[in-house]
């Protein structure tokens, strides 16, 4: 079982270990791109969508949106209340936990470093724990959802997680991530992703993390290397 680990938003960004985001952060500024806020806008409508999927019954405060973010909002939970009501009992959509923090070392050819994962939820579904992903898009179908995964490396998240689970349960658990994507504009289609039917993908994204996790440990080791800036949150 899954011990629950509470911590605030900035005390789990702040833990001096490597998270799958600041592996992105480490790419950006290898690759010589700008690493890019999130507008607080896009975060709390983030925020909110994944309050209302995972705490449908957490009261919200409306007045952080515009008139049209709280109409799509709630369009979306609609989408998905209605998603839930034909598919519940086909797959992992009753939540174990939600806001799962998992903590662990993971191993490199270049040594050991600690991480850490945030994981939406974990849900059980034919007796296999499952790594469950919630993320808004704008994709017109499943086809093109899908497509975007190489583009903003929801690969390499879905293997890093995943991995995460396997660790922190002593288990194997083939390829369990299932992403649920919501249109955030009409018609607010639902698309969910079973990465067991991408294996490759999975395999892409895991070397992605493991060759990033490596180049970590040497900055890491060297005194004026890089270190995630939300370490100092």
């Amino acid at each position: 079982m899954l011990e629950p680990i509470n911590l605030s938003e900035t005390e789990y960004r702040s833990l001096p270990r490597i998270a799958n985001s600041d592996l992105t952060e480490l790419h950006f500024l290898q690759m010589g791109y700008a690493v890019r806020p999130i507008y607080p806008s896009t975060a709390q409508f983030g925020t909110t969508y994944h309050q209302l999927i995972l705490e449908p019954e957490k009261p919200v405060n409306w007045d952080l949106h515009t008139e049209k973010q709280r109409h799509d909002l709630m369009h979306m939970q609609r989408a998905w209340q209605h998603f839930l009501s034909l598919y519940q009992q086909k797959g992992p959509f009753s939540f174990s936990s939600t806001e799962q923090i998992l903590l662990f070392d993971q191993s490199t050819p270049a040594g050991s470093v600690a991480c850490k994962a945030k994981l939406d939820a974990v849900g059980f579904y034919q007796d296999q724990p499952w790594v469950i992903d919630l993320k808004t898009t704008s994709a017109a179908s499943l086809k093109e959802f899908v497509k975007c995964f190489d583009k903003y490396d929801y690969d390499r998240q879905a293997a890093f997680y995943l991995d995460a689970l396997s660790l922190k349960l002593d288990q194997p658990l083939h390829n369990n991530v299932y992403f649920i994507g919501l249109q955030k504009q009409r018609p607010y289609h639902v698309y969910v992703v079973d990465m067991n039917q991408h294996p490759r993908m999975m395999q892409v994204g895991r070397q992605k993390y493991r060759n990033l996790l490596q180049k970590a440990v040497r900055e890491l080791e060297n005194p004026i290397g890089w270190r995630p800036s939300a370490w100092g949150a």
